[in-house]
Protein backbone atom coordinates (compact mmCIF):
# COMPACT_ATOMS: atom_id res chain seq x y z
CA UNK A 1 0.00 0.00 0.00
CA UNK A 2 1.01 3.70 -0.41
CA UNK A 3 3.38 4.34 2.50
CA UNK A 4 3.59 7.54 4.17
CA UNK A 5 6.31 10.23 3.87
CA UNK A 6 7.70 11.28 0.84
CA UNK A 7 7.91 8.55 -1.60
CA UNK A 8 8.57 8.49 -5.12
CA UNK A 9 6.36 6.66 -7.48
CA UNK A 10 8.56 5.09 -10.48
CA UNK A 11 7.01 3.70 -13.52
CA UNK A 12 8.16 0.36 -15.91
CA UNK A 13 8.77 3.52 -18.62
CA UNK A 14 8.85 7.01 -18.41
CA UNK A 15 5.52 7.78 -17.61
CA UNK A 16 4.63 9.21 -14.32
CA UNK A 17 6.84 10.38 -11.42
CA UNK A 18 6.04 11.59 -8.16
CA UNK A 19 7.94 14.40 -6.30
CA UNK A 20 9.79 13.49 -3.08
CA UNK A 21 7.37 15.87 -1.14
CA UNK A 22 4.69 14.99 1.37
CA UNK A 23 2.12 13.21 -0.39
CA UNK A 24 -0.52 15.58 0.13
CA UNK A 25 1.57 18.08 -1.76
CA UNK A 26 3.06 15.81 -4.71
CA UNK A 27 2.58 16.00 -7.67
CA UNK A 28 2.24 13.53 -10.84
CA UNK A 29 3.22 13.74 -14.50
CA UNK A 30 0.85 11.48 -16.75
CA UNK A 31 1.84 10.43 -19.96
CA UNK A 32 -0.58 7.46 -20.76
CA UNK A 33 -2.59 5.56 -18.51
CA UNK A 34 -3.36 1.33 -18.32
CA UNK A 35 0.91 1.31 -17.21
CA UNK A 36 2.11 -0.71 -13.92
CA UNK A 37 3.72 2.18 -11.65
CA UNK A 38 6.20 0.38 -8.96
CA UNK A 39 6.39 2.45 -5.80
CA UNK A 40 9.83 3.40 -3.68
CA UNK A 41 8.05 0.78 -0.93
CA UNK A 42 8.09 -1.94 -3.28
CA UNK A 43 4.34 -1.93 -3.94
CA UNK A 44 2.95 -1.55 -7.27
CA UNK A 45 0.31 0.74 -8.95
CA UNK A 46 -2.02 1.24 -11.52
CA UNK A 47 -3.12 4.59 -13.66
CA UNK A 48 -7.13 3.87 -13.11
CA UNK A 49 -8.07 6.91 -14.74
CA UNK A 50 -6.82 9.77 -16.53
CA UNK A 51 -8.54 13.32 -18.09
CA UNK A 52 -7.88 16.60 -18.32
CA UNK A 53 -8.76 19.61 -16.42
CA UNK A 54 -9.90 19.93 -13.54
CA UNK A 55 -11.44 16.24 -12.96
CA UNK A 56 -10.21 14.10 -10.24
CA UNK A 57 -7.80 11.02 -11.28
CA UNK A 58 -7.49 7.45 -9.34
CA UNK A 59 -4.36 5.62 -8.84
CA UNK A 60 -5.11 2.81 -7.46
CA UNK A 61 -2.11 0.62 -5.70
CA UNK A 62 -1.81 -3.64 -6.16
CA UNK A 63 -0.17 -5.63 -4.20
CA UNK A 64 2.37 -7.39 -6.49
CA UNK A 65 1.01 -5.78 -9.24
CA UNK A 66 -2.24 -8.07 -8.73
CA UNK A 67 -5.73 -6.35 -9.23
CA UNK A 68 -6.84 -6.89 -5.59
CA UNK A 69 -6.70 -4.51 -2.45
CA UNK A 70 -7.32 -1.49 -4.21
CA UNK A 71 -5.94 2.64 -2.30
CA UNK A 72 -7.59 5.21 -4.09
CA UNK A 73 -5.04 8.24 -4.33
CA UNK A 74 -6.67 11.21 -5.84
CA UNK A 75 -5.69 14.80 -7.64
CA UNK A 76 -6.20 17.73 -9.53
CA UNK A 77 -5.09 18.55 -12.79
CA UNK A 78 -3.74 22.05 -12.68
CA UNK A 79 -4.59 24.82 -15.71
CA UNK A 80 -1.90 22.83 -17.57
CA UNK A 81 -4.00 19.69 -17.76
CA UNK A 82 -0.90 17.73 -16.36
CA UNK A 83 0.22 18.25 -12.74
CA UNK A 84 -2.27 17.25 -9.72
CA UNK A 85 -1.90 17.59 -5.95
CA UNK A 86 -2.09 13.96 -4.56
CA UNK A 87 -3.76 12.45 -1.28
CA UNK A 88 -5.23 9.41 -0.12
CA UNK A 89 -8.64 9.15 -0.91
CA UNK A 90 -10.93 8.71 2.25
CA UNK A 91 -13.87 9.03 -0.10
CA UNK A 92 -16.95 6.83 0.61
CA UNK A 93 -17.73 3.70 -1.48
CA UNK A 94 -20.37 2.65 -3.80
CA UNK A 95 -20.58 -1.21 -5.45
CA UNK A 96 -16.07 -1.34 -4.83
CA UNK A 97 -15.52 1.81 -6.46
CA UNK A 98 -14.55 5.24 -5.00
CA UNK A 99 -17.21 8.23 -5.77
CA UNK A 100 -14.41 10.20 -7.27
CA UNK A 101 -14.45 7.16 -10.02
CA UNK A 102 -17.64 7.83 -10.54
CA UNK A 103 -17.22 11.11 -10.82
CA UNK A 104 -14.80 10.58 -13.44
CA UNK A 105 -17.21 8.87 -15.63
CA UNK A 106 -19.90 11.16 -14.53
CA UNK A 107 -17.70 14.08 -16.30
CA UNK A 108 -16.16 12.14 -19.57
CA UNK A 109 -19.90 9.89 -20.32
CA UNK A 110 -22.63 12.38 -18.52
CA UNK A 111 -21.96 16.06 -18.81
CA UNK A 112 -22.04 16.24 -22.54
CA UNK A 113 -25.23 14.20 -23.16
CA UNK A 114 -27.94 16.90 -24.33
CA UNK A 115 -30.79 14.74 -25.45
CA UNK A 116 -31.46 13.62 -21.89
CA UNK A 117 -31.42 15.89 -18.49
CA UNK A 118 -29.29 13.71 -15.84
CA UNK A 119 -28.05 15.09 -12.96
CA UNK A 120 -27.42 14.19 -9.13
CA UNK A 121 -29.41 15.24 -6.11
CA UNK A 122 -27.96 15.08 -2.85
CA UNK A 123 -30.51 12.99 0.21
CA UNK A 124 -32.19 16.38 0.54
CA UNK A 125 -33.16 16.53 -3.27
CA UNK A 126 -30.68 19.28 -3.89
CA UNK A 127 -29.30 19.81 -6.94
CA UNK A 128 -25.50 18.75 -6.93
CA UNK A 129 -24.57 18.47 -10.61
CA UNK A 130 -25.80 19.66 -14.38
CA UNK A 131 -25.49 18.33 -17.59
CA UNK A 132 -25.70 19.86 -20.88
CA UNK A 133 -29.41 18.21 -21.93
CA UNK A 134 -30.61 19.56 -18.07
CA UNK A 135 -29.73 22.99 -19.22
CA UNK A 136 -31.02 22.86 -22.76
CA UNK A 137 -34.48 20.66 -21.37
CA UNK A 138 -34.46 23.00 -18.16
CA UNK A 139 -33.48 26.08 -19.33
CA UNK A 140 -30.88 26.97 -15.64
CA UNK A 141 -26.93 27.59 -16.15
CA UNK A 142 -25.02 25.16 -13.52
CA UNK A 143 -24.48 27.96 -11.54
CA UNK A 144 -27.75 28.85 -11.32
CA UNK A 145 -29.37 25.72 -10.18
CA UNK A 146 -26.66 23.60 -7.89
CA UNK A 147 -27.93 24.19 -4.84
CA UNK A 148 -31.46 24.75 -5.55
CA UNK A 149 -34.04 22.36 -4.28
CA UNK A 150 -34.93 20.15 -7.36
CA UNK A 151 -39.09 21.36 -6.64
CA UNK A 152 -38.39 24.26 -8.28
CA UNK A 153 -38.94 21.67 -11.98
CA UNK A 154 -42.26 20.96 -10.74
CA UNK A 155 -45.68 22.81 -11.07
CA UNK A 156 -47.22 25.00 -7.82
CA UNK A 157 -50.14 22.55 -8.07
CA UNK A 158 -47.39 19.48 -7.95
CA UNK A 159 -45.47 20.97 -5.27
CA UNK A 160 -48.58 22.20 -3.30
CA UNK A 161 -50.07 18.83 -3.09
CA UNK A 162 -46.11 17.21 -1.75
CA UNK A 163 -45.43 15.50 -5.31
CA UNK A 164 -41.15 16.01 -5.50
CA UNK A 165 -41.23 14.29 -1.87
CA UNK A 166 -43.36 12.01 -3.17
CA UNK A 167 -41.22 11.00 -5.42
CA UNK A 168 -37.81 11.02 -3.55
CA UNK A 169 -40.08 9.05 -1.23
CA UNK A 170 -40.99 6.34 -3.46
CA UNK A 171 -37.56 6.09 -5.25
CA UNK A 172 -35.66 5.20 -2.02
CA UNK A 173 -38.51 2.66 -1.16
CA UNK A 174 -37.98 0.69 -4.17
CA UNK A 175 -34.62 1.91 -5.31
CA UNK A 176 -36.33 3.57 -8.58
CA UNK A 177 -39.28 5.54 -9.53
CA UNK A 178 -40.88 6.42 -12.95
CA UNK A 179 -43.25 9.07 -13.82
CA UNK A 180 -44.26 11.58 -16.46
CA UNK A 181 -45.79 15.40 -16.33
CA UNK A 182 -45.62 18.37 -16.50
CA UNK A 183 -42.06 20.22 -15.35
CA UNK A 184 -41.35 23.59 -15.42
CA UNK A 185 -38.75 25.54 -17.21
CA UNK A 186 -36.54 28.55 -16.04
CA UNK A 187 -38.69 30.91 -18.35
CA UNK A 188 -41.81 29.24 -16.80
CA UNK A 189 -43.47 27.42 -19.86
CA UNK A 190 -44.39 23.74 -19.34
CA UNK A 191 -42.63 20.84 -20.37
CA UNK A 192 -43.66 16.74 -20.48
CA UNK A 193 -41.14 15.07 -19.35
CA UNK A 194 -40.40 11.04 -18.26
CA UNK A 195 -38.45 11.06 -15.36
CA UNK A 196 -36.74 7.95 -13.68
CA UNK A 197 -35.39 8.68 -10.57
CA UNK A 198 -32.72 5.87 -9.10
CA UNK A 199 -31.75 6.34 -5.18
CA UNK A 200 -28.11 5.62 -4.59
CA UNK A 201 -26.61 4.06 -1.62
CA UNK A 202 -23.14 3.20 -0.03
CA UNK A 203 -21.97 -0.30 0.39
CA UNK A 204 -23.52 0.06 3.98
CA UNK A 205 -26.56 0.87 2.94
CA UNK A 206 -26.36 4.77 3.99
CA UNK A 207 -28.35 6.91 1.19
CA UNK A 208 -26.29 9.31 -0.90
CA UNK A 209 -28.42 10.73 -2.73
CA UNK A 210 -30.35 10.18 -6.54
CA UNK A 211 -29.83 9.90 -9.59
CA UNK A 212 -32.24 11.78 -12.26
CA UNK A 213 -32.43 11.12 -15.89
CA UNK A 214 -35.56 12.85 -17.56
CA UNK A 215 -36.30 13.35 -21.14
CA UNK A 216 -38.47 16.40 -22.83
CA UNK A 217 -41.39 14.49 -24.39
CA UNK A 218 -43.75 17.64 -25.44
CA UNK A 219 -43.66 16.74 -28.71
CA UNK A 220 -44.85 13.11 -28.02
CA UNK A 221 -46.69 13.95 -25.89
CA UNK A 222 -48.76 16.42 -28.62
CA UNK A 223 -48.43 13.98 -31.10
CA UNK A 224 -50.32 11.91 -28.93
CA UNK A 225 -53.17 14.12 -28.00
CA UNK A 226 -53.75 15.02 -31.40
CA UNK A 227 -53.79 11.08 -32.75
CA UNK A 228 -56.28 10.79 -29.76
CA UNK A 229 -58.50 13.85 -30.65
CA UNK A 230 -58.63 12.72 -34.25
CA UNK A 231 -59.95 9.03 -32.73
CA UNK A 232 -63.20 10.91 -31.16
CA UNK A 233 -64.20 13.74 -32.81
CA UNK A 234 -65.78 14.23 -36.10
CA UNK A 235 -62.99 15.93 -38.81
CA UNK A 236 -65.50 18.29 -40.05
CA UNK A 237 -66.86 19.82 -37.32
CA UNK A 238 -65.15 18.86 -34.51
CA UNK A 239 -67.63 17.84 -32.39
CA UNK A 240 -67.13 13.79 -30.60
CA UNK A 241 -67.86 11.42 -32.40
CA UNK A 242 -70.01 8.15 -32.42
CA UNK A 243 -66.74 6.32 -30.38
CA UNK A 244 -66.45 9.38 -27.72
CA UNK A 245 -70.68 10.03 -27.64
CA UNK A 246 -70.41 5.54 -26.60
CA UNK A 247 -68.00 6.22 -23.90
CA UNK A 248 -70.11 9.42 -21.99
CA UNK A 249 -72.87 7.40 -22.47
CA UNK A 250 -71.20 4.76 -20.66
CA UNK A 251 -69.86 6.78 -18.06
CA UNK A 252 -73.46 8.23 -17.67
CA UNK A 253 -75.21 4.68 -17.60
CA UNK A 254 -72.67 3.44 -14.82
CA UNK A 255 -73.26 6.10 -12.50
CA UNK A 256 -75.49 6.34 -9.99
CA UNK A 257 -79.26 8.32 -10.85
CA UNK A 258 -80.26 10.98 -9.03
CA UNK A 259 -82.71 10.29 -6.12
CA UNK A 260 -84.68 13.64 -6.96
CA UNK A 261 -87.82 12.43 -8.99
CA UNK A 262 -88.15 15.41 -10.36
CA UNK A 263 -84.56 14.98 -12.56
CA UNK A 264 -84.21 12.48 -15.16
CA UNK A 265 -81.39 10.35 -15.11
CA UNK A 266 -80.18 11.56 -18.55
CA UNK A 267 -82.05 12.73 -21.58
CA UNK A 268 -81.11 11.65 -25.29
CA UNK A 269 -81.92 13.65 -28.14
CA UNK A 270 -81.71 11.96 -31.79
CA UNK A 271 -81.66 15.40 -34.39
CA UNK A 272 -81.36 14.89 -38.32
CA UNK A 273 -81.87 18.31 -40.34
CA UNK A 274 -84.78 18.48 -42.56
CA UNK A 275 -84.02 18.12 -46.66
CA UNK A 276 -80.40 18.42 -46.06
CA UNK A 277 -79.59 16.48 -49.20
CA UNK A 278 -81.45 18.72 -51.28
CA UNK A 279 -79.47 21.85 -49.98
CA UNK A 280 -76.22 19.62 -50.75
CA UNK A 281 -77.30 19.10 -54.32
CA UNK A 282 -78.03 22.76 -55.12
CA UNK A 283 -75.24 24.26 -53.78
CA UNK A 284 -72.62 21.51 -53.19
CA UNK A 285 -70.92 19.41 -50.86
CA UNK A 286 -68.73 22.47 -49.74
CA UNK A 287 -71.72 24.76 -49.10
CA UNK A 288 -73.30 21.51 -47.28
CA UNK A 289 -70.12 21.34 -45.37
CA UNK A 290 -70.18 25.18 -44.27
CA UNK A 291 -73.62 24.67 -42.86
CA UNK A 292 -72.94 21.37 -40.71
CA UNK A 293 -70.47 23.20 -38.91
CA UNK A 294 -72.84 26.47 -38.80
CA UNK A 295 -75.25 23.99 -37.15
CA UNK A 296 -73.05 22.00 -34.80
CA UNK A 297 -71.39 25.47 -33.27
CA UNK A 298 -75.45 26.94 -32.65
CA UNK A 299 -76.64 23.37 -30.80
CA UNK A 300 -73.22 23.25 -29.12
CA UNK A 301 -74.07 26.96 -27.71
CA UNK A 302 -77.44 26.31 -26.34
CA UNK A 303 -76.25 23.32 -24.71
CA UNK A 304 -74.99 23.20 -21.00
CA UNK A 305 -71.66 22.68 -20.26
CA UNK A 306 -72.32 19.13 -18.91
CA UNK A 307 -74.12 18.24 -22.26
CA UNK A 308 -72.61 16.36 -25.08
CA UNK A 309 -73.37 17.04 -28.78
CA UNK A 310 -71.87 14.51 -31.25
CA UNK A 311 -72.32 13.98 -35.06
CA UNK A 312 -72.87 10.24 -35.98
CA UNK A 313 -73.54 10.72 -39.26
CA UNK A 314 -73.72 12.59 -42.39
CA UNK A 315 -76.82 15.07 -41.08
CA UNK A 316 -77.28 13.01 -37.96
CA UNK A 317 -76.68 14.38 -34.49
CA UNK A 318 -77.18 13.40 -30.80
CA UNK A 319 -76.80 15.17 -27.42
CA UNK A 320 -77.04 13.46 -24.38
CA UNK A 321 -77.99 15.82 -21.26
CA UNK A 322 -77.63 14.08 -17.86
CA UNK A 323 -79.32 14.81 -14.83
CA UNK A 324 -82.22 17.03 -16.22
CA UNK A 325 -85.52 17.87 -15.59
CA UNK A 326 -88.28 17.29 -18.59
CA UNK A 327 -89.57 20.57 -18.55
CA UNK A 328 -85.74 22.11 -19.34
CA UNK A 329 -85.23 19.30 -22.18
CA UNK A 330 -88.48 20.28 -23.71
CA UNK A 331 -87.33 24.48 -23.31
CA UNK A 332 -83.77 23.54 -24.73
CA UNK A 333 -85.33 21.36 -27.57
CA UNK A 334 -87.41 24.22 -28.54
CA UNK A 335 -84.38 27.09 -28.60
CA UNK A 336 -82.66 24.59 -31.03
CA UNK A 337 -85.96 24.47 -33.49
CA UNK A 338 -85.50 28.33 -33.52
CA UNK A 339 -82.28 28.90 -33.48
CA UNK A 340 -81.23 26.47 -36.00
CA UNK A 341 -84.19 27.92 -38.07
CA UNK A 342 -82.65 31.15 -38.53
CA UNK A 343 -80.80 31.56 -41.86
CA UNK A 344 -77.16 30.88 -42.12
CA UNK A 345 -75.23 33.35 -44.78
CA UNK A 346 -73.20 30.48 -46.77
CA UNK A 347 -71.01 31.84 -49.66
CA UNK A 348 -73.02 35.30 -49.61
CA UNK A 349 -76.09 33.54 -49.75
CA UNK A 350 -78.33 33.30 -46.50
CA UNK A 351 -79.66 29.38 -46.89
CA UNK A 352 -82.41 28.41 -44.71
CA UNK A 353 -82.96 24.85 -43.25
CA UNK A 354 -84.68 23.37 -40.28
CA UNK A 355 -84.07 19.62 -38.10
CA UNK A 356 -86.65 17.75 -36.21
CA UNK A 357 -85.77 15.92 -32.99
CA UNK A 358 -86.93 12.61 -31.34
CA UNK A 359 -86.42 12.57 -27.72
CA UNK A 360 -86.00 9.67 -24.98
CA UNK A 361 -85.56 10.38 -21.58
CA UNK A 362 -83.67 7.52 -19.05
CA UNK A 363 -85.06 5.48 -17.36
CA UNK A 364 -88.62 6.40 -17.84
CA UNK A 365 -88.35 5.52 -21.45
CA UNK A 366 -85.47 3.06 -21.37
CA UNK A 367 -83.13 1.06 -19.48
CA UNK A 368 -79.85 0.50 -21.69
CA UNK A 369 -78.03 2.46 -23.84
CA UNK A 370 -79.35 0.98 -26.97
CA UNK A 371 -82.78 0.89 -25.97
CA UNK A 372 -82.46 4.13 -25.31
CA UNK A 373 -80.85 5.82 -28.74
CA UNK A 374 -83.49 2.94 -30.52
CA UNK A 375 -86.68 5.12 -28.29
CA UNK A 376 -84.93 7.88 -29.78
CA UNK A 377 -84.70 7.20 -33.15
CA UNK A 378 -88.46 6.02 -32.64
CA UNK A 379 -89.32 9.47 -31.64
CA UNK A 380 -87.51 11.23 -34.41
CA UNK A 381 -89.50 8.94 -36.94
CA UNK A 382 -92.68 9.90 -35.49
CA UNK A 383 -91.28 13.48 -35.86
CA UNK A 384 -90.38 13.94 -39.58
CA UNK A 385 -93.41 11.63 -40.39
CA UNK A 386 -95.42 14.74 -38.59
CA UNK A 387 -94.27 17.33 -41.21
CA UNK A 388 -90.64 17.78 -39.69
CA UNK A 389 -89.38 21.00 -37.57
CA UNK A 390 -90.49 19.84 -34.98
CA UNK A 391 -89.53 17.62 -31.61
CA UNK A 392 -91.56 14.63 -29.99
CA UNK A 393 -91.04 12.47 -27.06
CA UNK A 394 -90.92 8.68 -27.31
CA UNK A 395 -94.17 7.24 -26.70
CA UNK A 396 -94.16 3.33 -26.28
CA UNK A 397 -98.43 3.01 -27.73
CA UNK A 398 -97.48 5.36 -30.35
CA UNK A 399 -94.30 4.25 -31.29
CA UNK A 400 -94.66 0.69 -31.30
CA UNK A 401 -96.75 0.67 -34.69
CA UNK A 402 -93.81 2.68 -36.05
CA UNK A 403 -91.66 -0.32 -34.92
CA UNK A 404 -94.11 -2.41 -36.66
CA UNK A 405 -93.42 -1.20 -39.66
CA UNK A 406 -89.93 -0.58 -39.97
CA UNK A 407 -89.57 -4.59 -39.05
Amino acid sequence: MYATGSPELKAKGPFCTVSNSPIARGSTRIAKRGRTARFSTGSQGYVEKNTTGAAPILICTRSNASRQSPAAISGHFDAGGRTIATSPSKEPRYGGESLWSLDIVYRIFVQKVRDYAIFMLDPDGIVRNWNAGAKRIEGYESQEIIGQHFSCFYTQEDRAAGRPEHCLKMAQRDGSFETEGWRLRKDGHRFWAHIVIDSIQADGGQLLGFATISRDCTEQRHLEERLAYTANHDALTGLPNRRLFHRNMEQIMESAPVKNEEYNHAALLYIDLDHFKLVNDKLGHHAGDAILKAVSARIAGILRHEDTIARIGGDEFVAILPEVRTRDVTAIADRIIQEIGRPFEIAGRNVTIGLSIGIALLPHDARTEEELIDNADLALSRAKANGRGCYLYYDPELDARTRIEAQ
